[in-house]
């Protein structure tokens, strides 16, 4: 039996509404996606850290076309969600930023080791998430009294 939805956010609430354990779940992978491709790992000595992003980067075209395509999949995942359009616009924003300027030889290279832009993105959903949680258990609160 399919589920046919009017718009992105029925589908994102019906989603959430099905299995909360398996949104956090996913929720948590992303968490940990983006901080293994921004900060997984430290410079010796320092408190510098940088991830798999700024590695792919390091490989001329191919690394950074593949970032991009990871950072594309976050974006997916807050439409998924039904992120508004002003946060999704913000999330690509950052991951053209990242793309962009990870492109440039050499410069390119060291911007990706500064610019996080997986976990900017993923704060920013989680951010979003947690209010629509909060705005959403408020209006619960209200209906039952």
């Amino acid at each position: 039996m399919s589920t046919t939805f009017h718009t992105r956010e029925e589908a994102a609430s019906d989603d959430l509404r099905l299995d909360d354990a398996a949104f956090e779940e996913e929720h948590g992978d992303l968490v940990r996606l983006a901080r293994f491709l921004d900060s997984q790992f430290r410079v010796p000595g320092t408190n510098m850290r940088f991830g798999a992003d700024g590695l792919m980067g390091l490989v001329p075209v191919v690394g950074d076309v593949a970032g991009g395509a990871i950072s594309l999949y976050l974006i997916s995942k807050a439409l998924r969600y039904g992120a508004p359009f002003s946060l999704v616009a913000r999330m690509a924003a950052n991951a053209g930023i990242d793309f962009a300027a990870g492109s440039i030889p050499l410069v390119g290279d060291l911007f990706d080791f500064v610019w996080k832009a997986n976990k900017m993105n993923v704060d920013l959903l989680s951010d979003h998430l947690r209010k629509t949680s909060i705005d959403k258990r408020a209006a619960t609160a209200k209906s039952i009294n």
